[in-house]
C-alpha cells in the first residue's frame, strides 16, 4: 500500500549505514546526521511572519552560520519558588520545531532535486515519536468555539464536548513493523522517489 507516493518499507537494512556514523544525541550534527559529508547545509526553523535574521536585528544579535535560537531571541531562565519561568527579548512568536512549512519544504527540495539523480532508490525517514501517525490517545483536535457573551451561561451549562478522535496515519502492518533504529531515535522507512509530492511530506497525515 502507498501513502502519497510513499512505500512503507518491512526491510530497514537501506539504512544500515548510518547508525555507526552517529556521535551520541545530543547538541551536535553528528547526533542526527552521519559523520563523513563532504558538507552540511542548516535549515533554520521559520518563525511565523519573521526570519532569523529579523530576531537579530530586532535583539541586537549578530547572525551566523552557527546560531542558535535561545541565543539570538535573548531567551533567560531564572528560578521563581522553586518554578523555572522563561523570558525573552524577542517578543514574536517562537520557531516551530521539528515541523517545516509547505513553502520551505518545497524550496530545499528543489535544491535537492537538482543535486539527485531521477533513478537512483530515494528513502524516507519518519520519526514515530509523532502522535499523528499512532492517532488518539497520542493526539486528538479540540475545537475552540467563541459564544456572545450573553449565550455563555447557556453554552456552559451544556456538556462539554470530548476531544475529536484521530485515526492511525498508517494501518497496523505499518505502525507493528520494522523501526529504523538510531540512538534516542527510532524511524519508520519508506521508499519512494525525487519528485514524491511535497504536501504528503509536510504533514505526518
Amino acid at each position: 500500500m502507498e501513502y502519497a507516493g510513499l512505500t512503507p518499507l518491512d526491510d530497514c537494512s537501506a539504512g544500515d549505514w548510518i547508525a555507526p556514523r552517529l556521535g551520541p544525541f545530543g547538541g551536535r550534527i553528528e547526533s542526527v546526521v552521519p559523520r563523513e559529508f563532504e558538507a552540511y547545509a542548516r535549515v533554520l526553523h521559520p518563525v511565523a511572519d519573521a526570519s532569523w535574521a529579523t530576531v537579530c536585528q530586532a535583539t541586537g544579535r549578530q547572525p551566523h552560520a552557527l546560531m542558535q535560537w535561545h541565543a539570538i531571541a535573548g531567551v533567560t531562565v531564572t528560578e521563581r519558588d522553586g518554578v523555572s519561568v522563561q523570558s525573552m527579548l524577542w517578543d514574536g512568536d517562537e520557531p516551530d520545531v521539528g515541523n517545516l512549512a509547505e513553502p520551505a519544504l518545497t524550496a530545499l527540495f528543489e535544491l535537492l532535486i537538482r543535486h539527485t539523480d531521477p533513478d537512483v532508490a530515494c528513502y524516507f525517514a519518519l520519526w514515530d515519536g509523532w502522535g499523528q501517525i499512532h492517532g488518539s490517545p497520542a493526539v486528538a483536535t479540540v475545537t475552540a468555539v467563541r459564544r456572545p457573551c450573553w449565550l455563555r451561561w447557556l453554552w456552559w451549562l451544556r456538556p462539554r464536548p470530548r476531544p475529536g478522535l484521530v485515526p492511525p496515519a498508517f494501518s497496523p502492518d505499518v505502525l507493528n513493523g520494522p523501526r529504523l533504529r538510531h540512538p534516542a531515535r527510532d524511524y519508520l522507512l519508506f521508499s519512494g522517489s525525487p519528485d514524491t509530492p511535497v504536501g504528503a511530506l509536510s504533514e505526518p497525515e
